[in-house]
């Protein structure tokens, strides 16, 4: 659990978040633009690569 990140304010990202219900508890996820602005404010070359795969399509689901 991260308490705080680069690039973004808790105070902005916190009203934006999307809330997911995994076994029974709620987990609060940061709002995707959110998510790319912190990847770009830390710089990093995973975070960098990282964000350039999120404008990639994803990959057609194969069913069998």
């Amino acid at each position: 659990m991260l308490t705080s990140i680069d690039g973004v304010q808790f105070e902005a990202c916190y009203p934006r978040k999307t809330v997911v219900h995994v076994d029974g508890i709620d987990l609060p996820i940061i709002h995707i633009d959110d998510f790319r602005a912190n990847k770009l404010a830390a710089g990093r070359t995973r975070d960098l690569a990282d964000l350039e795969s999120l404008n990639e399509p994803p990959d057609p689901v194969k069913l069998p």
